[in-house]
C-alpha cells in the first residue's frame, strides 16, 4: 500500500505589472473628461500641435497620463509664476 504525501499548497500566483498613476494610458474619452474638453476640441488641439499626439493601437488612440499631466502643468505655469507689477 502506498501512502500519498501531501503536496504543500501555495497561494495562487498573480502577475501584476507594477505601475504608477503617472504612466497609465488614457483613452480619448478619459482625456476629454479629465480636461473637460469635447472630443472635437481635443482633436483640434492635436492638429494644431497644441496638445501631444496620441499613440494609436489599432483604431484606438491613447495618451500617456504623464504626457497629459505635463501638458496641463505647462498650461498653467505662466499663471502660477505671475507676479503683480511693482
Amino acid at each position: 500500500m502506498t501512502v500519498a504525501t501531501p503536496v504543500p499548497t501555495t497561494a495562487p500566483i498573480t502577475t501584476t505589472i507594477p505601475t504608477t498613476s503617472a504612466n497609465h494610458s488614457m483613452t480619448k474619452a478619459q482625456v476629454c473628461e479629465h480636461l473637460q474638453l469635447s472630443p472635437r476640441a481635443l482633436e483640434m488641439a492635436v492638429r494644431r500641435g497644441a496638445f501631444p499626439p496620441p499613440v494609436r493601437i489599432g483604431k484606438r488612440a491613447y495618451w500617456s497620463r504623464k504626457a497629459v499631466l505635463a501638458w496641463h502643468e505647462a498650461l498653467f505655469l505662466r499663471q502660477e509664476n505671475w507676479q503683480p507689477d511693482a
